[in-house]
């Protein structure tokens, strides 16, 4: 074979190895020759007997089958064989490695310590957090983040001989929980149409997993230690530099139907809470989506999703022009926002991608009747794109009569440009919590 190499060519560890492969038996005392001898001799060796020839003697005693008895206790001499065989296998071994040994290290010798060795645990992660805490408390442009992990416990102080209700949300800041109270975490906590008593707890449940900016106010050191936070630094320097900004020409920076980027902070049925820059404003229900929802969807609408939205009716206080004044001023907003206003009709924007005759799955979003006729009209939802008015078509709803939610399919018969709407008939309702669709698909080629 072309670039074989001959076994005068090969190192001794190599010579080895093929007598290995080849069967041949190895002694410690081979020199390099005999090795040599060995491999080219072993053509002449006479050949082993056919498996299918060989004398049943010498066969291996083939394994009993499961069940079929004890297995065979091996013999003294099968034993010496196989021990043989290990410590022929170790000889070959300490000769390979020292045909290929690196550079010997006989004076490498156990040392003398003073002291035991023990391990440290790295603690510079900790440290570095430390260091932003202390930092976040002397600085308060200096925020941190965190986020949020729920409501601690409703607290109590008597302030005046009047009872003070709170609560301590707890925030995750590395291998720490900040506590942040409810009087330290909005600006208007006294609020009580903003914040009622009886919802504080309720409203730091609302934002688990939220990510919010703090600062460090107070570490108490105790059985534990226990840190307490507070967002008004944070959200005190939002409010005024972006809602009290103005243009070079006078303007307010944040305008009015001026169009933002809002975070979610809360999710209610019929309201979320939205924070922009620092305030927070509650978008009703109607105000959300162009489609009407009985309660809001809490699988699209998240604490801590970001949507764009168009603010109005924006309050602001006079700025105070004393110093001592404008050190505690809180730099207070309020102002109205409107996700729908934000965006496009997409009844309109959709209008052309539907035609009469369309076969459409549709979920029906509400129920209304006609006080004239007395008959009941179906509002469908198609693809979050457009909805269409509907009935039921002749056969549809012979097992099953649709309800809000329901999912069923509609065939377009008519739409109005001018007020960009659509008519349709219910074709077949799916019945709940079944595999399959009950009724029957009206043919309306006539």
């Amino acid at each position: 074979m072309a670039g074989f190499k001959k076994y005068e060519e090969m190192k001794k560890a190599e010579l080895i190895q093929m007598c290995t492969l080849f069967g041949i038996e190895v002694h410690t005392k081979d020199t390099r020759q005999i090795l040599i001898d060995k491999l080219n001799n072993k053509e002449s060796a006479p050949k082993e007997a056919d498996a299918d020839t060989a004398p049943k003697r010498n066969r291996r005693p083939a394994a009993p089958r499961a069940g079929a008895g004890r297995r065979r206790r091996q013999t003294a001499e099968e034993a010496r064989e196989k021990q043989e065989k290990k410590e022929a296998r170790k000889e070959q071994s300490g000769a390979l490695l020292d045909e290929y040994s690196d550079i010997p290290m006989d004076d490498l010798v156990p040392t003398v310590r003073k002291k035991a060795i023990e391990g440290k645990p790295d603690t510079s992660a900790i440290d570095r957090i430390d260091r932003e805490l202390a930092a976040s408390r002397v600085d308060p442009r200096h925020t941190l983040k965190g986020r949020m992990l729920g409501s601690k416990s409703t607290e109590e102080r008597i302030i005046d001989g009047k009872r003070i209700p709170f609560v301590n949300y707890m925030v995750s800041y590395g291998p720490y929980i900040i506590l942040i109270p409810s009087f330290k975490f909005w600006y208007n906590w006294y609020d009580q149409d903003e914040h009622p008593e009886k919802r504080l707890y309720e409203q730091g449940a609302a934002m688990e997993g939220l990510e919010i900016e703090f600062n460090m106010f107070r570490k108490e050191q105790g059985v534990t230690t226990d840190i307490y936070g507070t967002r008004l630094y944070a959200t005190k320097i939002d409010r005024c530099e972006n809602w009290y900004a103005k243009t070079s020409d006078g303007e307010w920076c944040i305008g009015e139907n001026s169009l933002q980027n809002a975070r979610i902070m809360r999710v209610r049925p019929y309201d979320i809470i939205v924070e922009v820059f620092g305030a927070e404003a509650a978008i009703p229900i109607k105000q959300i989506s162009h489609f009407y929802e009985e309660k809001v969807n809490t699988k699209k609408y998240k604490a801590g999703k970001e949507v764009l939205v168009r603010v109005s009716n924006i309050r602001r206080d006079p700025v105070p022009q004393d110093r001592r004044a404008l050190a505690r001023f809180d730099y207070p907003v309020k102002f109205d926002a409107s996700i729908r206003a934000a965006t496009a009709d997409p009844q309109i924007v959709n209008f052309d991608k539907y035609d009469e005759g369309d076969l459409l799955p549709a979920t029906i979003s509400r129920i209304v009747e006609n006080e004239e006729t007395g008959k009941v009209l179906y509002i469908c939802n198609v693809n979050d794109q457009i909805v269409s008015m509907a009935d039921l078509g002749p056969g549809a709803g012979r097992g099953v009569i649709p309800e809000v939610g329901s999912d069923v399919k509609i065939r377009i018969v008519d739409k109005n440009r001018d007020k960009h709407s659509f008519y349709s008939h219910i074709v077949n309702v799916k019945e709940p919590d079944a595999d399959q669709v009950i009724f029957t698909v009206v043919d309306y080629s006539d």
